[in-house]
């Protein structure tokens, strides 16, 4: 078994969680893992954790704060 020791802020590092993706967009555990199957986050399983790329979750953050916005205030192009 291969047992990770993270030092330091977790935020420096490039992969986070499922659990921490989900609370980082709102969503459930179970449909970080489904976007990450569908290819619309960046991850990977391993063993039984499942680690997403952390700039595809705050890119994802990002879209689903625009997309909160009332229409009168996204941008249009």
């Amino acid at each position: 078994m291969v047992s990770l020791h993270l030092e330091g802020p977790l935020s420096q590092y490039p992969y986070v969680t499922s659990s921490e993706g989900a609370r980082m967009l709102g969503y459930t555990i179970q449909h970080v893992r489904r976007l990450v199957t569908e290819g619309r986050l960046d991850g990977f399983k391993h063993g039984r954790d499942w680690l997403i790329l952390r700039a595809s979750v705050e890119a994802l953050a990002a879209r689903k704060e625009y997309l909160e916005l009332p229409l009168e205030l996204q941008e249009h192009e």
